[in-house]
């Protein structure tokens, strides 16, 4: 792990709030773990997680797998999934946010 990783996943992290904050009322998470966005849409909770590196550990999802409809966006290039949470690309979801191409869930 280079020197500025922490730095460029806070970046990540921070950008992505703020695109959320943006367009919808947001909240951040914090109990045994930690949830980077909470925000509601259509009356309904989105928790996301936002993982911009290579590895997790073990406790990096220990909050966000307590949620049926959380989601993760990460650096990666493809959709996936990571312990059962679905993933996505973090620019392709930060896209969608934008009007004409809204998919939040």
């Amino acid at each position: 792990m280079s020197a500025s990783a922490p730095l460029t996943s806070a970046i990540a992290e921070a950008v992505a709030v703020s695109h959320y904050r943006r367009r919808f009322p947001t909240y951040y998470i914090k109990a045994k773990g930690e949830v980077d966005i909470a925000y509601i849409h259509r009356n309904r909770f989105w928790p996301v997680e936002v993982k911009w590196t290579n590895q997790l550990r073990p406790g990096d999802l220990k909050q966000i797998v307590k949620y049926p409809n959380a989601r993760i966006l990460t650096r990666n290039k493809l959709p996936g999934a990571i312990q059962g949470i679905p993933t996505a690309p973090l620019p392709l979801a930060l896209f969608q946010l934008t009007p004409g191409n809204e998919s939040p869930g």
